[in-house]
């Protein structure tokens, strides 16, 4: 008789990397109650017996073969085999007890004058709902320590927003519970719901909260939906990949059946990389990039530079620097705030690079620079020639190049790279540069739309990313004249 506030239900790993000589799940319950089983990742039926007022269901495996890890792959419980079993016939059933303890604890009527009082606080100088919840998403992400519990670890009920309000330090159900209670202190609805990460799919017919191990917040902002995580310090508004393209479970009062997470817009992540170079007579380089980062790229940027100040953030960029020539040398860089919720990130730097193309005789190669901050350039890789898995690529984004090459005065462009363009399963691309005068343009973009590549489309995949790979290098003839 478990009470209403845990998973009503489990989830079993049937397989690991290493061989499984034997591995056996019996799931035992009254002669009255009808257990719901899926198993992912292979055929598996149970082996049924009945004693002294009980059912038995026995799920058996032996010598299964040792399987090899693939770089890349989603997490486990995507990809190796699985048990989910359930004791509620619906999901209405399992979500209505959750969500009416959740629902009365996080958003009390009345709410706490203090929620109140720090909800106003935070949202001074907001105009617009949409600026509101900026805020409050913001507040609670960063001024409200995360405690890293795994979710039904202590249950599904939070604490009380001003209880959490007075700690400061939450669990991600007391984060959403406070962002939720905060909102709705400011006339924004919203709700929690339940979400599995790492792209494993839900399986429909097996009621169950287990097979859920994340909360994010949905608050109705303007007439749309905008998906929050307060948990992730460096998160992004309306920028969560847990539950993207997938089976979602909304807490409402009177319970609820399962949703679906549309897929995030390409356009929602975006890099912008704008790389202005000049070649002086002698063959050095002055560089200077300019970063624009939204959503998945301002969460990493944020990830990584926010820790960094004075002296270690110097070493950051002129290790990045280096990456162009050791000789290179940092000459200056600049970061806008790390701490905001919806981007773009701005950063900058300037590098000179002594010697970077001398000539040779009447000729010059000029190689196109890499960029110098690679977390603005995150296309997975594709080192396997084939795959038995799939390849996670993450939250679907774009990256856009803009380059400019000032060529010195007695030289001429001979030849600039040949125009690249095409499409894959996941990921669309295009390249072209032109020559005007003294001057060299090129454009790039790289769009990805798929969290992952499934096996069967990863030879495209492959082939794409090889042409890009190659492409990569590009470069530019000089000749004199």
């Amino acid at each position: 008789n478990p009470s209403s506030d845990v998973a009503f239900g489990g989830e079993e790993m049937l397989a690991q990397w290493d061989p499984v000589l034997d591995r056996t799940v019996t799931i035992t319950a009254p002669s009255d109650m009808t257990p719901k089983f899926g198993v992912a990742g292979m055929t598996l039926a149970p082996v049924e017996s009945a004693s002294g007022g009980t059912h038995t269901w026995t799920f058996h495996i032996a010598n299964q073969p040792d399987r090899n890890p693939e770089n890349g792959s989603p997490s486990d419980a995507a990809v190796l085999p699985r048990l989910v079993y359930g004791i509620q016939p619906s999901w209405a059933k399992v979500i209505e007890p959750v969500a009416a303890k959740f629902l009365a604890t996080a958003v009390p009527q009345p709410l706490p004058a203090s929620i109140k009082a720090e909800a106003d606080r935070i949202v001074a100088g907001a105009t617009t709902p949409a600026d509101k919840a900026k805020k409050l998403f913001a507040y609670v992400a960063h001024d409200i320590r995360s405690i890293d519990l795994p979710l039904g670890t202590a249950g599904y009920q939070p604490h009380a927003p001003d209880a959490v309000l007075a700690a400061r330090y939450a669990d991600p159900r007391d984060k959403v519970g406070l962002l939720l209670a905060l909102a709705a202190a400011e006339g924004i609805s919203g709700q929690p719901v339940l979400v599995r990460s790492g792209n494993v799919p839900v399986l429909q017919d097996v009621p169950t909260l287990a097979q859920f191990d994340h909360i994010v917040a949905k608050l109705a902002v303007d007439n749309k939906d905008a998906w929050l995580n307060p948990s992730d310090e460096d998160g992004q508004y309306d920028v969560v990949l847990a539950g993207q393209d997938g089976l979602v479970l909304p807490l409402e009062r009177g319970g609820s059946e399962l949703g679906h997470r549309p897929l995030a817009d390409p356009e929602t992540s975006r890099s912008h990389v704008t790389a202005a170079y000049a070649l002086a007579p002698n063959g050095d380089l002055d560089a200077t990039y300019t970063y624009q980062l939204t959503g998945w790229y301002a969460r990493q940027a944020s990830s990584e530079l926010r820790p960094l100040k004075g002296a270690t953030l110097d070493k950051f960029f002129q290790e990045n620097a280096a990456d162009l020539s050791a000789a290179a040398v940092d000459r200056g860089h600049t970061v806008s705030d790390t701490s905001s919720v919806q981007g773009p990130i701005t950063v900058t730097q300037h590098v000179a690079v002594p010697g970077y193309a001398a000539a040779q005789g009447d000729f010059r190669n000029f190689e196109l620079p890499d960029i110098t901050l690679s977390l603005a350039d995150d296309v997975p890789t594709a080192g396997l020639s084939e795959r038995k898995y799939p390849l996670w690529i993450g939250s679907p984004r774009t990256e856009q190049g803009d380059v400019t090459v000032q060529i010195p005065s007695g030289w001429k462009v001979a030849y600039v790279p040949p125009k690249l363009d095409g499409d894959a399963a996941g990921v669309h691309y295009s390249s072209a540069c032109e020559a005007k005068g003294q001057t060299v343009s090129c454009h790039d973009e790289i769009r990805l739309d798929k969290l992952e590549i499934d096996p069967k489309q990863y030879a495209p995949y492959h082939d794409a990313l090889a042409k890009l790979q190659a492409y990569e290098r590009r470069v530019v003839l000089l000749q004199k004249g």
